[in-house]
């Protein structure tokens, strides 16, 4: 994540050691099926769509897909990072991805590293709406990080910014700061409430930021063709 390092590019799939690394622990089996999809998609064409690609769509169908989703723009034409070059290039360099235990400010640095304003970062944290932990506790793997885990709402921001976290919720130390912080605590408060409105506004940021994160490091946005329209309809809150 810092300058010069990170991208839209294929790169955590397709260079040796990558999924071993600390930060991607628990994405081997969400790798192991978007290769079996390029293994499969190349079976019938010459040109499939690039690693990078399916990586960026499956995240936005897996995002419409859940109930209060956004429906985020989506590009295709993104080139896969070369796993052949020679020489190969120099490994990532460690701690530039935001880690669980981070305290807001680091947190901040990392993402103005590649251009992500404090908006930015409380928008897509959002996307713990959705999330279980696995390896940051052991003890309490699968813990969701809010009540409806299974729903992209706002409970999150609300039961981060609460004095305790609700029975059965695991709160990740990093979200905690970064809802307290006075960098950030105005912002993450804008999305706390339980309406309609602040849905709307919550989703709209997170789709905005997203379309940016997945466009992170393409030397060419001519390049690629919008590929929206074959996205699914967003869901409704339940």
């Amino acid at each position: 994540m810092g300058p010069g390092n990170g991208g839209a590019d294929g790169f955590i799939l397709l260079a040796d050691g990558e999924l071993q690394r600390r930060e991607n622990r628990g994405l081997a089996d969400i790798a192991h099926l978007i290769m079996s999809w390029h293994s499969e998609f190349g079976r019938y064409s010459p040109h499939p769509p690039s690693v990078a690609d399916l990586i960026q769509i499956g995240a936005i169908v897996a995002a419409v897909t859940c109930p209060g989703g956004p429906r985020i723009r989506s590009f295709v034409g993104r080139p896969d990072f070369n796993a052949g070059s020679t020489p190969p290039p120099p490994q990532p360099p460690h701690e530039l991805i935001p880690k669980p235990t981070d305290d807001a400010q680091t947190i901040l640095r990392k993402m103005a590293a590649k251009t992500f304003t404090a908006v930015d970062l409380v928008a897509l944290l959002g996307a713990h709406s959705v999330s279980r932990q696995y390896f940051t506790d052991l003890a309490l793997a699968g813990a969701p990080q809010d009540t409806t885990d299974g729903v992209f709402d706002t409970k999150f921001y609300a039961e981060t910014r609460a004095p305790r976290a609700p029975l059965g919720v695991y709160r990740i130390a990093s979200d905690v700061a970064v809802a307290r912080d006075p960098a950030t605590h105005a912002l993450w408060r804008t999305y706390s409430g339980a309406d309609a409105a602040t849905q709307d506004r919550w989703t709209a940021a997170y789709a905005s930021a997203y379309v940016r994160l997945s466009l992170l490091g393409v030397a060419d946005l001519n390049a690629l063709t919008d590929c929206s329209g074959v996205l699914p309809q967003a869901k409704a809150l339940p």
